[in-house]
């Protein structure tokens, strides 16, 4: 039997039909999104770091460093529909973008 993952869509049209007509709605959906968004952020963090076989702390420090948690949200429609290997690749020449601009 495949395990189901949290995040899939029919968990969240699920959510969503829970929360028809709720005064809480629009702040439950806004909080599903948020949590999708989190949960990206984490898998590039954790894919940046095994690719570049870093410690989570020094893969946190260059994300840091270089604002690519805000490069993520701020492409977060493109980018999470892409690979592991792709968002990495694309992390990277992000982070060299940069350096460049110094």
């Amino acid at each position: 039997m495949k395990a189901q993952r949290f995040g899939t869509t029919a968990q969240t049209n699920y959510l969503r039909s829970l929360m028809k007509n709720s005064p809480l709605e629009d702040w439950n959906y806004r909080s599903i999104e948020m949590n999708k968004a989190l949960q990206y952020k984490v898998f590039c963090l954790e894919s940046y770091k095994s690719v570049h076989n870093v410690s989570g702390s020094e893969a946190l420090d260059i994300f840091n460093r270089y604002n690519v948690f805000t490069y993520l949200e701020r492409f977060y429609d493109m980018l999470h529909t892409t690979g592991r290997l792709y968002i990495v690749n694309d992390i990277d020449e992000y982070i060299a973008e940069q350096k460049a601009e110094g």
